[in-house]
């Protein structure tokens, strides 16, 4: 299997380095020699760093092919365009993979921003065209976003993700859009309405997203928080909140697990089930928290 990448930048060089894990060879296109050159020592220093904690080695190297010619991804059973986010450049590029690869080859943008059925009208075969959405940076971070356009096939958009599981990833599948960019869009602008009406600083919101939200929604989710919290708990502080005059929505699931009992760990059903008591998972709540804050701790030396 052979896989192409258009965009030797920073997003295209992690992408690079991540899909030659699943194939035999990548070939990495931009449009000059200088560009490209800065991509290889890019590349080197992202492998000697990997290298150090085993995720990879300088092997990887061996199945990089660094060009200007956009042909030489002509065999390529995926392609991956990584230019920066301009729509009627993507457009050009985009067009340009379509023309070189085989038919069957999925073509995928990896834009954030822009709606993926946008970018699919620049092109003819719209139906194994999609969006992946890598993380920066790509070769470091799990995620990666499937995100799907009113014409994109399933069977396409399903044979990418297994790809991506394949070489390791944590896949989501999304409509249109990144919901990674959903989420920050609405904690900034959350961020900015209680720095606007509230005067709290740059420090303190980063201190409360550090000390609190970003530990728990790192190990539990914010969804699968709720349950340690209380769904019962969580409806009525959402009634308060709404009837304060808060831009609160009271979805009608939350109403309706409450109703039926699914209050979260303490009556093992809630969002998700759980087969143990709830003060076992307390505590295994704790000793999480616990391993998370001695990390964070090593990290700030």
């Amino acid at each position: 299997m052979r896989a192409l990448v258009v965009g030797a930048g920073l997003m295209g060089q992690g992408i690079a380095v991540e899909v030659s894990r699943g194939v035999e060879e990548v070939v990495l296109c931009d449009v000059s020699e200088d560009a490209l050159e800065r991509a290889r020592r890019g590349i080197e220093l992202s492998l000697k760093t990997l290298e150090k904690h085993g995720m990879a080695d300088r092997s990887v190297l061996n199945r990089i092919t660094f060009t200007t010619r956009i042909e030489d991804g002509d065999a390529a059973d995926i392609a991956f365009e990584a230019v920066p986010e301009d729509v009627e450049l993507k457009g050009r590029v985009l067009r340009d993979i379509e023309a070189v690869v085989g038919e069957n080859a999925p073509v995928c943008t990896n834009t954030s921003i822009i709606r993926v059925s946008d970018l699919a009208g620049f092109l003819e075969r719209k139906k194994r065209f999609l969006g992946v959405h890598w993380m920066n940076p790509p070769h470091v971070m799990p995620l990666v976003e499937v995100v799907t356009s009113r014409y994109t096939d399933e069977g396409v958009a399903g044979r990418v993700a297994e790809f991506l599981r394949g070489i390791g990833k944590r896949v989501v599948v999304c409509r249109e859009q990144s919901a990674v960019n959903r989420f920050s869009a609405a904690v900034l602008a959350e961020a900015e309405r209680m720095m606007e009406s509230d005067g709290m600083s740059f420090e303190e919101i980063d201190t409360v997203w550090r000390y609190h939200l970003g530990i728990l929604y790192t190990l539990f989710g914010p969804l699968g928080n709720l349950d340690y919290v209380g769904l019962d708990t969580i409806l009525l502080v959402s009634k308060y909140l709404s009837s304060t005059g808060e831009r609160i929505a009271i979805p009608d699931w939350l109403v309706e697990k409450v109703e039926r009992g699914e209050l979260g760990v303490k009556t093992g059903r809630g969002i998700y089930s759980y087969d143990r008591d709830q003060s076992e998972m307390l505590v295994e709540r704790i000793e999480k928290i616990l391993g998370m804050l001695r990390f964070l701790r090593t990290l700030e030396g």
